[in-house]
């Protein structure tokens, strides 16, 4: 082996130890001991994987969740005691919300029961609006990526299609759209590509989110299972310099 193939090992193998988990006790720290666990079941007492648990400090701008695993049991990391609002929630169930104390003195335990609700649309994702759209012929195709094209750029596909309008109120949607620039300012030289397409679009949006049954096949995506509800995500809520308020 030369000597940039041993030095080359020998920084592959410092990364790999300097990333690998710690197997020894963790430190004795008592500021960050308590840890939030529980269950979250059905309204019938079954367990539900993969439900999303999101917890944050009252008042803070750090919001860290975890998924449920096959038995309904979640598990939140070592974290700092203080007030926290914690929730559970699941597309095609109301949320369940409650105020958790945490303390320097151990583990707290929050168990949740989701109730299921009929009216789920506003809780679906962008990419299950998308794949709800029709697109078994080309012209559904086409018309789907205009929309994507035309409509997305400054918000999402939720957004967009969370609501139905008949054909003069996707007209007056489209007029509105036209003059306003991806920063939400009003009074901007008219969109050539919304000008372009505006017809067309409007005649697809009242067809798919219209007053008349839609042609859409909404179904929520599966929950994440096995390994993939063990991910732990940390979300940061950061005001901008534009608008720091």
């Amino acid at each position: 082996m030369s000597r940039i193939e041993l030095s080359l090992a020998l920084v592959i193998l410092l990364s790999f130890l300097a990333c690998r988990p710690s197997l020894s006790a963790p430190a004795d720290n008592s500021s960050a001991t308590p840890m939030l666990a529980g269950t979250v079941r059905g309204a019938g007492g079954e367990p539900m994987e993969g439900v999303t648990v999101s917890a944050a400090t009252v008042g803070g701008t750090i919001t860290t969740s975890v998924y449920t695993d096959d038995q309904g049991r979640y598990y939140f990391p070592a974290t700092h005691g203080g007030k926290y609002r914690v929730w559970a929630q699941a597309v095609g169930y109301q949320a369940a919300r409650v105020d958790v104390e945490l303390n320097s003195k151990g583990k707290a335990r929050q168990d949740f029961t989701l109730t299921a609700t009929r009216d789920f649309e506003r809780q679906l994702t962008s990419p299950e609006w998308l794949s709800a759209l029709p697109d078994e012929k080309p012209d559904d195709v086409r018309l789907k990526l205009i929309f994507v094209h035309s409509c997305t750029t400054c918000h999402s596909a939720a957004f967009a299609l969370q609501n139905k309008f008949d054909e003069a109120g996707w007209k007056a949607i489209l007029a509105r759209m036209e003059t306003i620039n991806v920063y939400g300012k009003a009074g901007e030289p008219p969109s050539p590509v919304i000008q372009h397409y505006k017809e067309e679009l409007v005649a697809y949006l009242t067809s798919v989110r219209g007053p008349e049954p839609s042609p859409l096949k909404i179904k929520p995506f599966p929950r994440p299972t096995g390994d993939a509800a063990r991910v732990v995500v940390t979300e940061f809520n950061i005001p901008s310099a534009a608008n720091p308020n």
